[in-house]
């Protein structure tokens, strides 16, 4: 990924790692398993990248109805 997308990018988790210059800069979403759906639609994603274990299922699922 280059750095044009980097600078694309939203939010990130608490577990988050990469890029280490967003850390910094972008919002927080929270711990990708108590992920809250509100802090997630907050920032008005047009993409959620999330990986296996990420949820809570219900929230993933609003955010997903919200697309």
């Amino acid at each position: 990924m280059g750095p044009r997308r980097e600078r694309r990018g939203g939010g990130g988790g608490t577990t988050s790692t990469h890029p280490p210059a967003a850390l910094a800069t972008k919002a927080n979403v929270g711990c990708l398993r108590k992920l809250s759906a509100e802090g997630v639609l907050a920032l008005a994603p047009t993409r959620v990248i999330a990986v296996g274990g990420a949820g809570p299922r219900e929230a993933l699922d609003v955010v997903g109805a919200a697309a």
